[in-house]
């Protein structure tokens, strides 16, 4: 998701809302800077949707339509505490988290916590 700032509030809009929105306004302003800087920000954000688009149809866990549903709610939550390690995005947390749960080991997390205190 996208802030866009106004006058009089803020709106949260999608990503696909933020390309058709910065085609428009290239459309509206035409061949004059702004409306080219519209144009190379809605080139930018089709380019961003298409790595996100790729990013979400990859991984073991979509590979082996494995879900939420079929992960131990403790291991999953566990998961996604430890994956924030790697990014502030709580929704990609989970997806690495399925994705490791989804190997073969529903007690990855478990496992990893047992060998870190170990071996730290």
């Amino acid at each position: 998701m996208r802030i866009i700032f106004t006058k009089t509030k803020t709106t949260k809009i999608t990503l696909e809302e933020a390309i058709k929105h910065a085609k428009e306004k290239s459309k509206e302003l035409g061949k004059c800077a702004c409306g080219c800087e519209h144009q190379q920000l809605a080139e930018w954000l089709e380019e961003l949707k298409s790595f996100k688009d790729k990013f979400w149809g990859a991984g073991r866990a979509n590979k082996k339509d494995f879900t939420e549903k079929d992960a131990d709610p403790k291991e999953l939550s566990m998961g996604i505490n430890v994956e924030k390690e790697h990014t502030t995005d709580p929704e990609i947390a989970k997806r690495i988290s399925l994705d490791h749960l989804a190997e073969g080991d529903s007690k990855y997390y478990t496992h990893l916590k047992e060998m870190e205190e170990r071996y730290t």
